[in-house]
């Protein structure tokens, strides 16, 4: 490395979630989402799975830095068929849980989409042009403009208006470090790199606030790593 890596940082956190150990917790808790959800619609088959993780990240190095987080989780898929459909499924929907754990919640906002399958609706005849949209080019052309380098160079699309409006006032966007009840936990980077906060603004209502940095940018450009460096699955 030709830039400075932290040294003697040490961080240990864990969010266990009792609710989420044991096979017949989570047997239980799927099981009551599943009679409360044909109590309000039977018209339907179901059928799915659910998986409990507990997930540790370590980082350590030879300058003092040992950075650990330990959190469970479950996530779960359930398909479903109406009993008079021929075919194998009809959809499904999944959700899973985080720190807080609740099938029953994720069940209950998913049943408008039982009941907009079973809405008909009738279409004429006839020839229609059908756009298929692919949101990923334009994604990446929003957010080039929230990395340092892309910022700095002049190449990307909102260069040199940091601090302006740029978007609705009701439109903000956050760099999520830590948020136990949605099941994000990387409160460092790969380079060990605590980050400055849980939840970095990068767009709040409306204007353009942060970039984002990690180690190597940082030093090119004269500012504090963001703690967004990464590494390749391979590195030990």
């Amino acid at each position: 490395y030709d830039y400075a890596l932290p040294v003697n940082t040490t961080y240990d956190r864990s969010f266990a979630t009792p609710a989420l150990r044991g096979l017949e917790t989570l047997h239980r808790h799927a099981a009551e989402a599943l009679d409360f959800l044909r109590s309000k619609n039977d018209r339907f088959l179901y059928n799915g799975k659910a998986i409990s993780t507990r997930r540790r990240l370590r980082l350590s190095n030879s300058q003092g830095v040992d950075l650990r987080v330990e959190h469970d989780d479950a996530t779960w898929w359930l398909g479903f068929k109406h009993r008079d459909s021929r075919d194998i499924f009809d959809g499904y929907f999944a959700g899973f849980s985080g720190h807080g754990f609740d099938f029953m919640d994720s069940v209950e906002r998913n049943l408008p989409l039982l009941a907009a399958f079973e809405k008909r609706l009738s279409a004429a005849k006839g020839k229609r042009k059908v756009v298929f949209a692919n949101p990923s080019p334009l994604l990446g052309k929003l957010t080039e403009s929230l990395r340092i380098d892309r910022y700095r160079e002049g190449a990307c699309l909102f260069a040199g208006r940091q601090g302006q409006p740029l978007f609705n006032q009701n439109f903000s966007l956050y760099d999520v470090r830590l948020d136990p009840e949605h099941s994000v936990f990387s409160p460092f980077d790969g380079e060990g790199t605590l980050s400055p906060m849980d939840a970095l603004p990068l767009i709040e209502k409306g204007v353009f606030k942060n970039v984002i940095s990690d180690l190597r940018y940082g030093k090119k450009y004269g500012v504090a790593s963001t703690g967004n460096g990464q590494r390749p699955p391979e590195a030990n």
